[in-house]
């Protein structure tokens, strides 16, 4: 399971509950147990402690957000749009929550709610990797390659060892003709993904490069 719980919460659980909560340090206790379950994996328990927080503390946003991106693990796509919906309304200037947002939009193929979501994300965070990620992936669905590929470069500028992000800006590279800067791409991808030991990247790689060989 990707470790989003430990990366996205670590500016939020030493701030205070805002003024009105029932009990907010008992909340912040179970949303840090909850965080420690989900990344272990072990989602049921750590919904739980997110839904016992949310009792505690009816108007703490991370506790809806850290709800609702346990939900988009389980595949409960609605049940984390209710969440993430209701996360933006009690903190309206969260990146990740749009972020989150335009990625199960993104799934449903909503693509403009998608898109509005990541740029968003994007105008709060201008250096969130995953927004420029995720919407370049939209624009690649849509065709628009050079808008793809311009947000494939801002990743790369902002996490240079992204394998699977070299191995998209290949792919357009191959599909607008560039062969030689696809090739370099590609191989890069496949050695960084190697070293991380990420063998389906690593794979797909490979598979890209011989078809340009």
């Amino acid at each position: 399971m990707d470790s989003y719980f430990l990366i996205i919460t670590a500016g939020f659980l030493g701030k205070k509950n805002k003024k009105g909560s029932t009990n907010p340090n008992d909340a912040q206790a179970y949303l840090k147990r909850g965080i420690s379950y989900a990344e272990k994996g072990k989602l049921e328990l750590a919904l739980n402690d997110f839904e016992r927080a949310i009792s505690l503390a009816a108007d703490d946003a991370l506790a809806y957000f850290l709800r609702g991106v346990t939900y988009k693990e389980q595949g409960k796509l609605e049940l984390a749009l209710n969440d993430f919906e209701r996360a933006i309304s009690l903190n309206p200037h969260d990146a990740k929550t749009y972020l989150f947002r335009g990625i199960i939009y993104g799934q449903q193929k909503k693509q403009r709610l998608a898109l509005n979501d990541f740029e968003r994300a994007i105008s709060l965070n201008p250096n969130d990797a995953e927004a420029y990620h995720n919407r370049g992936i939209i624009y690649a669905e849509q065709g628009k390659l050079k808008l793809a590929l311009k947000d494939f470069e801002r990743v790369i500028s902002l996490e240079p060892n992204d394998a699977k992000t070299y191995l998209f800006r290949g792919i357009i590279y191959s599909n607008l003709g560039n062969l030689r800067a696809a090739r370099s791409d590609l191989k890069k991808a496949h050695q960084l993904s190697t070293a991380q030991g990420n063998i389906e990247i690593a794979e797909k790689a490979a598979n890209e490069f011989r078809k340009i060989e």
